[in-house]
């Protein structure tokens, strides 16, 4: 004997005015939610144009020669870069990029070397990123490619400042720049062509 209880789709009522629970958008407090969304858009807007006014003050004031506020302004740069992107990101690249650049000038070498290091190992991870998954850098990135030259630049610098020859490390990776700046060069002609 079948349960009565069972409905069928026959016996389904006709639809009638009241929204379905779950698409009622009072009980859900939507205007709640988009606010919320709204406030948070409005923080992440507001933090990436902190870090880019920061980003421009730091490539003035290297351009003015005043390395030692540079080099203060692109720290409180990259605090706010990693807090916003998180350690892996190209940005964050870009803002060790910076710190390293700042200590090269004040021929701070050894520092130098470690962020330009650091940046480096940051653009050659190639990666998926973001909701449209677009993969990040990689070895042949013209980012990983300004970091290696910028990285044989301060090895050079630094020999000269030492009396010592280029660190053996840096070679390989001078001769990968040397390659990468004539593909460079090529593209640029190809662009004037």
């Amino acid at each position: 004997m079948a349960n009565s209880n069972i409905k069928r789709p026959g016996d389904l009522p006709e639809p009638n005015d009241n929204p379905h629970p779950y698409t009622d958008f009072e009980d859900l407090e939507i205007d709640k939610y988009i606010a919320t969304d709204e406030k948070s858009h409005k923080l992440f807007m507001d933090i990436e144009s902190q870090i880019q006014e920061k980003q421009a003050k730091v490539n003035e004031l290297y351009e003015a020669e005043r390395y030692d506020e540079g080099l203060v302004v692109a720290q409180e740069a990259l605090s706010l870069i990693k807090s916003h992107f998180g350690e892996n990101h190209p940005v964050y690249a870009c803002g060790l990029n910076n710190l390293a650049l700042m200590y090269k000038s004040m021929e701070d070498y050894d520092e130098a070397a470690i962020y330009y290091d650091k940046a480096l190992q940051i653009y050659e991870d190639v990666r998926s990123m973001g909701a449209d998954n677009v993969q990040t850098c990689g070895k042949n990135h013209k980012s990983t490619l300004t970091t290696l030259k910028n990285l044989a630049i301060l090895y050079q610098a630094r020999a000269d400042a030492e009396g010592v020859s280029v660190i053996f490390d840096g070679l390989d990776r001078f001769e990968y720049m040397l390659k990468a700046e004539d593909v460079l060069q090529d593209i640029e002609d190809r662009k004037k062509s």
